[in-house]
């Protein structure tokens, strides 16, 4: 108690030179002395004078439990219920035992600076308005079970020795424990909170419970203290609940609680085995920059908003095995130190984990995300097996220091500026991620989903390493790979898909145009949309527009890739897409780009036998129509002898004269024997030889085109199967 007197008249029993003070009890008028130290008729008359309801002010007074007991006598009515007005006990001392017992406060009572002793009871004490008990003091075993508190329910940095209870107290509007202070164990079991309570900075010692507690306003625990086995167990907050900065220790258990509004737990401290087990969260949920001890556990929680992670320190092992976040979650900037457990969790809105750090993380999931699931520069540190099945999967210079495989389900995933150090995998999962239900009966956790058997498609590999990766059965349709360094070295297994050319026939100027079937880059489909070609893909907005010159060069080191790989066929349709890039590269010399063009209308530059064999059969049958007309003549010429006798000598000289000319009229020149003569020339020239037949001049040149010309288009026919059937 305080040495200097207080501001109310007060006894001064027992007043020396040390203790010039004395008493602090306030004097009872008329009387010059307190309650505590009247004469026995002086307080039996004081006593008489009171009635039930009345107010009394015995300020710094002293009461022994049975002078205590006698006030409330006094203070008693028929229905044996202790009834004050107004009261003041300001400063008051209440010896060990003392018990309110049931009594009935009025508005304005006041205990601040009292001090209380142990074993003190309020037990189904009434405060009917405002009571102060700041800076108050309560011994061992302090009892307001079932107390019920009227709004303005103030105690600041009062303290509580062991075993406060407070079961089953009901308070109203503003209650105040900021700065308390209580024992080893508090209770507030069933206790009921009404608008804004505070328990701001107060501290707790071990065991404390705020078990099926309810608080039906805005709470707020900030920068609270709380010891080892804290529990607020099954408690339901109607309001915003505030526990930014607050710190607990080992085992703080908040099951099964329920928070309706946002929850706060900014920068909170939570040492070993914190508990969220099957907590819902309706609003959004706060833990940024919260540090968890080992072993927190989030199973079975459910988040219905946000669920705000960023910047969490997890020193050890967290289970989320079962929880459901129906809002997007953020663990952006976490750091996570040991494997989390994410078996079993949904997230139905998208998980954000940008910039964390996964050290000794062997699994991550199942892990199932209806939305984005963002990986973005995220390092992981070990080997490391991922099984996701999500919309999207952002992997943005996410970087895998050790050997990785990532199992993806229906995603879209991007793999820009990603850093694998290590051989990284990343196949397209069939089979659905089996989810464990409460019960522990397992499901599909996309049962029902209309997208869930959609292919997994790779959006990028801009800036990637490709040397280092391997993709197995996903769809390149939308890939960009421009950037990409050493893609003649991935590596493409199972049933891959690239993008195709437009089917069907389209309309270009004033022709209608067919495209010749291949697979195609999709940079290559926004070059051809940005020329308003019809039936291109013009890909996102902002996608830059590539080159022929760069196309040619990405589609080169595919083809590369699979030649490497013994997959001449395979990598057919890369060379294909190479040529045509530098058929179309306004850059190259027009001499060469002639050249390519007629490669590419004769044969689809060696690939396309049908169009080689097309050409063979037009100038086959042209060059016999040819023949008919011009090159065979109407007459085989005869051979004649000519010669001279001279004695008994005689010379001669055998010649064969120039072919004559072909029959007239014309339409006598198409016969089915001329017709068989000119098709056995044809044939003969098809393989390179001689039909040794006799011609006229225009038969003979356009025999020598033809052994040039039609061996070239056979030429290139047989190049084209073999293209595609080589081993």
């Amino acid at each position: 108690m305080p040495m200097e007197p207080p501001h109310w008249p007060h006894c001064g029993w027992g007043a020396d030179e040390e203790n010039r003070t004395g008493c602090r009890g306030r004097r009872v008028s008329p009387y010059t002395r307190c309650l505590a130290h009247l004469r026995e008729e002086e307080r039996a008359e004081h006593l008489g004078a009171l009635r039930p309801g009345a107010g009394v002010d015995y300020s710094g007074t002293r009461f022994a439990p049975a002078l205590l007991q006698e006030l409330l006598s006094a203070l008693r009515g028929p229905d044996d219920i202790a009834r004050f007005g107004w009261a003041a006990f300001e400063q008051a001392v209440f010896a060990s035992h003392a018990s309110f017992f049931g009594a009935h406060f009025g508005a304005g009572t006041r205990f601040d600076g009292a001090e209380f002793g142990n074993d003190v009871s309020f037990k189904k004490a009434l405060f009917e308005g405002a009571v102060w008990f700041s800076g108050a003091s309560f011994g061992e075993n302090t009892s307001f079970t079932l107390a019920q508190f009227g709004d303005g329910t103030l105690f600041p940095a009062t303290r509580f020795g062991d075993r406060a209870r407070f079961r089953g107290a009901v308070f109203g509007a503003g209650a105040d424990f900021h700065s308390a202070v209580f024992g080893e164990r508090a209770h507030f079991e069933e206790a009921r909170f009404g608008e804004g309570v505070s328990f701001g900075a107060a501290r707790f010692g071990a065991r404390l419970s705020f078990n099926k507690t309810t608080f039906t306003g805005r709470a707020t625990f900030a920068d609270t203290q709380f010891g080892d086995r804290a529990t607020v167990e099954r408690a339901a907050f109607a309001g915003l609940a505030s526990f930014d900065r607050a710190r607990f220790g080992d085992r703080a258990s908040f099951a099964e609680t329920v928070f309706h509004r946002a929850v706060n737990f900014h920068e909170a401290g939570f040492d070993a085995r914190p508990s969220f087990r099957a907590a819902r969260f309706h609003g959004v949920s706060q833990f940024g920059s919260s540090a968890f001890g080992e072993r927190a556990s989030f199973r079975q929680a459910a988040f219905r908003r946000e669920a705000h992670f960023g910047g969490a320190r997890f020193s050890s092992h967290v289970s989320t095995r079962g929880a459901v976040f129906e809002g997007q979650c953020f663990f952006s900037r976490a750091t996570f130190s040991d494997s989390p457990e994410l078996t079993d969790v949904r997230f139905l809105a998208g998980v954000d984990f940008t910039g964390v750090t996964f050290d000794r993380t062997a699994r991550f999931g199942p892990l199932v995300c209806r939305g984005t699931l963002d990986l973005s520069e995220v390092t992981f540190s070990d080997p490391v097996t991922l099984e996701v099945d999500a919309d999207r999967v952002t992997c943005w210079r996410t970087r895998w220091a050790a050997t990785a495989m990532l199992r993806v389900r229906r995603a879209d995933v991007d793999l820009s500026d990603a850093v694998f150090e290590q051989p990284m995998s990343l196949v397209a999962h069939a089979e659905p991620f089996p989810m464990r239900s409460a019960d522990g009966t397992t499901h599909d956790a996309r049962a029902g989903d209309a997208e869930a058997a959609s292919p997994v498609r790779v959006l990028s590999l801009r800036g990637v390493d490709a040397a280092q990766l391997m993709l197995d059965s996903v769809d390149l349709s939308a890939c960009r790979m421009a950037g990409a360094v050493h893609l003649d070295q991935i590596r493409l297994e199972g049933e891959y898909r690239f993008g195709r050319v437009p089917p069907g026939w389209h309309r270009r100027g004033r022709f209608p145009t067919r495209w010749t079937s291949r697979i195609t880059l999709a940079e290559e489909q926004h070059w051809r949309a940005a020329r308003n070609l019809p039936g291109w893909d013009a890909g996102p907005d902002g996608a830059r527009v590539l080159s022929p010159a760069a196309l040619a060069s990405l589609y080169r080191q595919l083809r590369k890739s699979f030649e490497d790989a013994k997959d001449e066929p395979g990598g057919a349709d890369f060379y294909y897409g190479e040529m045509e890039m530098r058929r179309a590269d306004r850059t190259r010399p027009r001499g060469e780009r002639a050249l390519l063009h007629a490669y590419w209308v004769l044969s689809g530059y060696g690939l396309r036998a049908t169009r080689a064999l097309a050409w063979l059969g037009l100038a086959m049958g042209a060059t016999v129509l040819v023949m008919m007309a011009w090159g065979i003549p109407q007459h085989a010429p005869a051979q004649e002898a000519t010669g001279r006798l001279k004695g008994d000598e005689a010379r001669l000289v055998i010649d064969t004269p120039d072919p004559g000319r072909p029959p007239s009229p014309l339409h006598a020149r198409f016969t089915a024997d001329r017709f068989d003569q000119s098709l056995r020339v044809v044939l003969n020239s098809v393989v390179f030889r001689s039909s040794g037949q006799d011609l006229t001049t225009a038969g003979t040149y356009v025999e020598m085109g033809s052994r040039v010309s039609e061996p070239i288009l056979l030429g290139l026919a047989v190049l084209a199967v073999r293209g595609r059937v080589k081993r």
